[in-house]
């Protein structure tokens, strides 16, 4: 995803053209489609005891990434924001998994990641 019209930037949070429109996109690509999508589908899985959510995140939200401060930021809030709708929900029959890009298993920093994980992705 390339936010702004444009390609990598490496730059602080505050030195992109538009600040405002740049951080509103990045917000709404990350986090407000992972929880308007979760908002949407969600409750047809629990109405059927089943569903598997797959939501994206990337090894960048593991830790901090200067000059990508607020794409490693959202990212992070995609592992958490998965790994507690997904304890919440298990219970009903939902998983919700994120691939694990190879930084190697565990819960990444949120500390929920006790479910069931298949090679590649972690269900929680």
């Amino acid at each position: 995803m390339a936010y702004g019209g444009g390609g990598v930037n490496f730059q602080k949070v505050l030195d992109s053209e538009n600040v405002g429109q740049n951080i509103l996109d990045i917000i709404n690509c990350n986090l407000m489609s992972v929880t308007q999508m979760t908002r949407l589908i969600l409750p047809q899985m629990v109405n059927r005891g089943r569903g598997v959510i797959i939501n994206m995140s990337s090894v960048a939200g593991y830790r901090s990434f200067p000059f990508h401060t607020l794409y490693s930021a959202t990212k992070a809030f995609v592992q958490c924001f998965s790994e507690s709708v997904s304890a919440e929900y298990s219970a009903q029959g939902v998983t919700i998994q994120v691939p694990d890009w190879g930084w190697g298993g565990g819960s990444g920093g949120c500390g929920w990641g006790s479910g069931p994980g298949g090679e590649g992705g972690r269900g929680y």
